[in-house]
């Protein structure tokens, strides 16, 4: 009786084990299909935009996964994660990009224009780092996100600095969070881009014209919410639709050249960034063969996303686009030099 016992209960162990052997890498191989793929369809819900953001990183994965398979000669298996692979990196390569300028630099009718990017987290406590990376930035534009009452009151008080920047969006209630612009040209906002102040619609959205000599042009800077849970993920998407309306509405009909900056909490391959390109007829300025994202800062390659960025429309050439290490932020900053298009 023990023996027949003992047999059954090998029997069903190893009916258990066959079981497991047969599905589980079935269902591991459709969890990798789906989630390289992801990017096709990213606006189909929350975990599917995910997914798509991190495109690169899953084809990565992927990638690896198929060596080890085909080292182990399952050719099968290796076959369907390097076809898995490759959709990711499709995900990654087939996005709009903004065209490198002719000559490394401003070129005939060009007009050149330095902006830094920077997500310096409310809870920053090395503002004067920060506004050393500012002084060293030598930018046209400042576009400071989550920016700490500390640096807020420096950029008030600095003399040198607001001499070279003296202008922008910068108003005394503007307390830690705040998002902050300062330029080196005159900004106009109002109901058709030209009253005294940029025209807010939400916390994370400006939009305005900067009056640069020779050549004006318009700025949009948006921060949607970053995408940790399924209502702030629609509430970011929400955000990105506004801009894109703003775009429409108000930017486009001015005929002057556009740049869009800001912390999208996306990458090139998310739905929102994708929907941004497609809205509001932009490219993402960072180049496919700068493998070096902007968050987590403390991260290394390929395992940081690309989600602040600036934003060009297609004849605005892109001279230099690089990292800048921000001292208590989790964001790296970008600073990218572009070749405008006389409007």
């Amino acid at each position: 009786m023990q023996e027949l016992d003992e047999s059954s209960s090998s029997a069903l162990r190893g009916g258990w084990l066959a079981w497991v052997h047969r599905w589980v890498p079935v269902g591991v191989f459709t969890a990798l299909v789906l989630a390289c793929s992801a990017w096709l369809w990213p606006g189909a819900g929350w975990v599917f935009d995910l997914a798509a953001g991190l495109a690169p990183q899953l084809a990565v994965v992927a990638g690896v996964i198929s060596v080890i398979l085909l080292l182990r000669r399952r050719c099968v298996g290796g076959g369907v994660a390097f076809g898995c692979a490759v959709v990711g990196l499709l995900g990654v390569v087939l996005q709009p990009r903004a065209d490198v300028a002719a000559g490394g630099g401003p070129s005939g009718e060009a007009v050149g224009v330095r902006v830094l990017l920077v997500n310096v987290a409310a809870s920053n406590r090395q503002s004067a780092e920060v506004l050393n990376i500012i002084y060293d930035a030598r930018a046209d534009v400042v576009v400071l996100l989550e920016t700490p009452s500390e640096l807020l009151g420096f950029l008030r008080e600095d003399g040198p600095l607001r001499g070279g920047l003296p202008y922008g969006w910068l108003p005394e209630r503007a307390s830690t969070g705040y998002t902050a612009v300062l330029t080196r040209w005159p900004q106009f906002g109002g109901e058709h881009l030209t009253g005294p102040a940029s025209a807010t619609l939400t916390d994370g959205l400006r939009v305005m014209r900067i009056d640069r000599p020779g050549g004006a042009f318009t700025l949009l800077v948006l921060h949607p919410d970053s995408p940790r849970s399924l209502s702030r993920w629609r509430a970011g998407n929400a955000e990105v639709e506004r801009a894109i309306g703003m775009v429409q509405e108000r930017l486009r009909p001015t005929g002057l050249p556009m740049v869009i900056a800001g912390d999208l909490n996306s990458s090139p391959s998310g739905y929102r960034s994708q929907r941004l390109c497609s809205g509001a007829g932009v490219r993402r300025t960072k180049p496919l063969m700068k493998l070096s994202g902007t968050w987590p800062a403390w991260s290394v390659w390929p395992f940081r996303l690309a989600i602040d960025d600036v934003l060009v429309e297609p004849g605005t050439g892109v001279i230099s686009w690089e990292t800048v290490s921000v001292p208590g932020s989790d964001h790296a900053g970008v600073v990218v030099e572009l070749a405008l298009p006389e409007p």
